[in-house]
């Protein structure tokens, strides 16, 4: 039995559609992309260190808003507004 040990911020998992196969997923830890296809069935420990950090600067904060951004950030930012999830709300 191997072991994996990696640190580092978990971010939103990355997918692709092969044109045949199982469908490969990775999830985006610190600088590494970890391959969870090769995880099934095995035992997988996560910790969770109590620090969070904002996606698009990587400041610490104390509080995520819309999937992992500061307040300010997610107020100001054109990726967080409405108008990517609900057009029909776009000002």
């Amino acid at each position: 039995m191997s072991s994996l040990s990696v640190t580092g911020t978990i971010r939103k998992m990355k997918t692709s559609l092969p044109p045949s196969g199982p469908v490969p997923y990775q999830l985006p830890l610190g600088d590494q992309l970890v391959g969870m296809n090769e995880l099934l069935e095995k035992k997988v420990s996560l910790t969770f260190t109590g620090k969070i950090y904002d996606l698009h600067d990587g400041k610490p904060i104390k509080k995520s808003y819309g999937g992992g951004y500061s307040y300010k950030n997610f107020i100001s930012l054109a990726q967080c507004d409405t108008c990517i999830i609900k057009p029909e709300l776009c000002h």
